[in-house]
């Protein structure tokens, strides 16, 4: 039978030991604890690890880190974190797919493959990419004018318009001397709109052989707290622009608006100009291909995401009443939403975003 040297505890060490062997969150501490406390009873090493459900040695490996480093080194708990012998190529993997990311699980299982000659099932490759910082994400689309050459070219001219035109009139809006609106059309299809949802197991909604869809033509300002709208079931052309700016003008019916707009076909004829003029309206048209720089582009994305997905609806009249009641609540039931929301901070394609294959 080995005996045991009992460590020379201090009054204040005992004391913490008899309370906190009972109740100490961490197990292996509360296992030491007790070992040290038992020795202030029991002279032989067997029968303390008989007690504690420990082996012989760690009861002296207890003791020992209690005479070396007081209770400070006994609370000391090191778990053992095996480590992948990819992380050796975590910088290498890192630039790889910076530069070209892969589309799946199993392709980025052999692109680690040729890279390091290291073979990992999917499982693990998973678990070191998220380790890495990386996330399943979907690309999204930078719009090009039939004469935009580069992306670099897009991010000049926006810049130069957003600084020369639109920040000049955001300034003025801002200060109350006239209202700024961002106006675009949304079109919503009959056809069902799918979206993410919470289930249990994968849901089917029903695909109706209908075809249509109803028009949305729109103006919010870039805080949030003016928005005008028109709901129809006719085509958007210059006629429909024309009565939806007497509707804005009827709504502010005095002081200075400017509407900024892309550069749709039926909102550049001389009678959509023309009207503009003469309702007091001026038009200030977007570069081309920069849904980036329309506010209301983000209006619609949330109005499709809360309103439309997942919902089926039997006829343009339904789709249509639907619309327009779900509008309605904007203002009041979304108004949270809609302040985090239409802000002009405005996206550029520049150095801060990543592109694939450029």
């Amino acid at each position: 039978m080995l005996k045991i040297t009992p460590p020379a505890l201090t009054k204040k060490d005992l004391k913490i030991l008899k309370k906190r062997r009972l109740d100490h969150p961490n197990k292996k501490i509360r296992t030491r604890f007790t070992v040290l406390w038992l020795t202030t009873i029991y002279t032989k090493a067997s029968e303390i690890a008989l007690i504690s459900g420990i082996s012989t040695k760690s009861v002296f490996d207890y003791i020992k880190m209690y005479n070396e480093g007081g209770l400070d080194q006994v609370m000391d708990i090191h778990y053992y974190s095996p480590t992948s012998k990819l992380e050796g190529y975590s910088d290498l993997i890192r630039d790889e797919f910076e530069k070209n990311p892969p589309a799946s699980i199993r392709e980025a299982k052999h692109q680690i493959k040729l890279l390091t000659g290291i073979k990992r099932s999917e499982t693990q490759v998973r678990k070191f990419l998220k380790k890495l910082g990386m996330k399943l994400m979907k690309p999204g689309l930078v719009p090009m004018g039939k004469n935009e050459s580069s992306v670099e070219e897009k991010v000049k001219n926006q810049k130069k318009y957003v600084e020369e035109q639109l920040l000049p009139v955001l300034k003025d809006a801002k200060k109350g001397e006239h209202t700024v609106l961002f106006m675009d059309a949304c079109h919503v299809q009959l056809a069902c709109l799918l979206g993410f949802i919470w289930c249990f197991v994968k849901k089917y909604i029903r695909a109706l052989p209908l075809r249509g869809r109803v028009n949305i033509i729109g103006a919010c300002s870039p805080y949030g707290n003016d928005f005008v709208y028109d709901v129809i079931q006719g085509k958007v052309d210059q006629f429909s622009i024309v009565m939806f700016l007497a509707k804005v003008r009827n709504r502010m019916k005095t002081g200075k608006i400017t509407l900024v707009l892309d550069n749709a076909q039926y909102h550049k004829t001389a009678y959509v100009v023309e009207s503009a003029s003469k309702l007091g309206i001026k038009l200030l048209f977007l570069p081309v291909a920069s849904p980036n720089l329309n506010i209301i582009e983000r209006l619609w994305k949330f109005t499709k995401k809360t309103f439309i997905a997942n919902t089926v609806f039997t006829s343009l009249d339904e789709l249509e009443k639907h619309l327009k009641k779900s509008l309605s609540t904007l203002k009041w039931k979304y108004k949270k939403n809609l302040r985090s929301l239409l802000t002009p901070n405005l996206q550029h394609f520049d150095g801060t975003m990543q592109f694939v294959g450029a």
